[in-house]
């Protein structure tokens, strides 16, 4: 089993700058691992948040694959 984990970080409240890559880059970029691996069988795929107030949100999605 291994995993693969994206991140994208940005801004709670529009406080500082946003550092973050809109969903769609997000998206993207899941979507270009998978093409560039297409022989990999997904078993799990999870998604988590954290962050706020002044604190930069985050978010990561890992992908357990063989």
């Amino acid at each position: 089993m291994k995993v693969k984990i994206f991140r994208m970080a940005g801004s709670s409240f529009g406080f500082g700058k946003k550092k973050n890559k809109p969903a769609v880059g997000f998206e993207s970029e899941i979507n270009e691992w998978l093409a560039a691996n297409p022989g990999v069988k997904i078993s799990e795929i999870k998604q988590t948040m954290c962050g706020g107030s002044l604190d930069p949100d985050k978010t990561l999605i890992s992908i357990w694959y063989e």
